[in-house]
């Protein structure tokens, strides 16, 4: 086009047009108010939005174009943490009002919105058989689970909840929970047991035989930790004394009061009874000492393999931390494949970009060249021929020259 009488081009003179990639988009923001002539929305002074890719974006002057958003892959295991700029209704459906902050779990790529603002990228916890989280509320709401928290509620989550957790912007981890184990000589005492139906007994205890494994959820704890059970001989028995009222084990009434005391004799088993020992004669003695030998060889044996069971248990443990590392490394170097791999097809892409455009820039300067050869070449063709010309119009001047003289010499002879 032509420039008319008085119109100039602006400092930027001509620009390419700018195309943007799939997964991307360019915020805008509007410098006057206006009315899109592409999709007809209105816009006022100050708005901004996305226009997304692919494409070529044409220009308004209208339109300012702020930066080029790229879209942030979620990879598994790992979450979004978001905010919202200003209130605005999100991709999903959910109502955010301005300062509020979610997590987008959803893998795949993410182009944020103009009302959202990335605070960073949330990775999750791999819970194990042995490992568990101990979780706070910091506000009322309602879990991934689907459940009700209030704040200040806390709660565990176990491998059978999930096999990894990404604590959410309104939990607070505090701390790693490890499994508590009981052999089969060993017991322990729990207070303020929680029972199933999550009701916390505050003030009551809670005897837990082994073999067991579980994990002590909030505000419980151990009175003594883990206790190794008493092994009684055949001469042996243990004088107990119970300190409120309770049933045992045996349907026998306990009542607590000062001064009387229950004698109960213990099996090897230890499976207590109220009886009374008799007085052992001299062949009884020696019977009983080989027996208490006996039962002092078998706890000794018992010791031992109490102690090989807690190093193949220290090994297991070993070797599931391991397994744990092991993914997490397999995991990082996947994807440092997907980068890599993205990274390459990134500057393949820019190499045939700037192969399109050198052949472009040839293909012009060769244009260019011909195009300039050949008004050279035309030019000196026009010389040339004017140069002939004046060379026969020279020649024809001569011969006329020479026949006058000729005409002139015959009249004289």
């Amino acid at each position: 086009f032509p420039l008319y009488p008085g119109e100039k081009l602006a400092k930027s003179g001509i620009t390419p047009l700018q195309v943007v990639n799939a997964d991307c988009a360019l915020l805008l923001r509007a410098t006057a108010d206006h009315v899109d002539a592409a999709t007809g929305a209105g816009h006022a002074a100050g708005n901004e939005w996305l226009w997304y890719g692919p494409g070529t974006y044409i220009p308004s002057v209208n339109v300012t174009v702020v930066e080029v958003v790229k879209s942030i892959v979620v990879h598994e295991n790992t979450a979004l943490k978001l905010r919202a700029r200003r209130g605005f209704t999100d991709r999903d459906g959910n109502v955010r009002e301005a300062g509020a902050e979610w997590l987008y779990r959803t893998t795949g790529a993410f182009l944020p919105a103009v009302e959202e603002e990335v605070l960073g990228v949330v990775k999750a916890t791999v819970l194990t058989d042995k490992r568990a989280l101990h979780l706070r509320a910091a506000v009322s709401f309602t879990d991934v689970f689907g459940q009700a928290r209030r704040a200040g509620d806390e709660w565990l989550v176990t491998v059978s909840d999930a096999p990894t957790h990404i604590p959410d912007v309104h939990e607070q981890v505090v701390a790693d929970v490890a499994v508590t184990t009981l052999s089969s000589r060993q017991y322990a005492v729990v207070l303020n047991p929680v029972h199933a139906d999550g009701s916390q007994r505050v003030g009551e205890k809670e005897l837990r035989r082994g073999e067991a494994s579980f994990f002590l959820k909030p505000g419980e704890s151990l009175e003594n930790g883990i206790q190794n059970v008493i092994v009684l001989g055949e001469d042996e028995a243990l004088l107990l004394t119970a300190s409120e009222d309770f049933v045992d084990d045996t349907g026998d009434v306990g009542e607590a009061r000062v001064g009387k005391a229950a004698a109960a004799k213990a099996a090897a088993a230890a499976t207590t009874t109220t009886t009374t020992v008799p007085a052992p004669t001299s062949d009884e003695a020696a019977a009983v000492a080989e027996a208490a030998a006996a039962a002092a060889e078998e706890a000794r044996l018992d010791a031992k393999l109490d102690a090989l069971r807690e190093e193949t248990q220290r090994l297991n443990d070993a070797q599931r931390r391991l397994r744990d590392e092991q993914a997490l490394y397999d995991d990082f170097q996947a994807r440092a494949r997907e980068q890599e791999a993205a990274l390459d097809r990134r500057l393949k892409e820019l190499e045939a970009e700037r192969r399109r455009k050198l052949e472009a820039e040839v293909a012009r300067i060769r244009g260019n060249y011909d195009e300039q050869f050949q008004r050279k070449l035309e030019d000196e063709v026009q010389r040339r021929l004017r140069s002939l010309e004046a060379q026969q119009q020279q020649q024809r001047q001569l011969h006329a020259a020479a026949g006058v003289g000729g005409a002139a010499a015959a009249l004289a002879a």
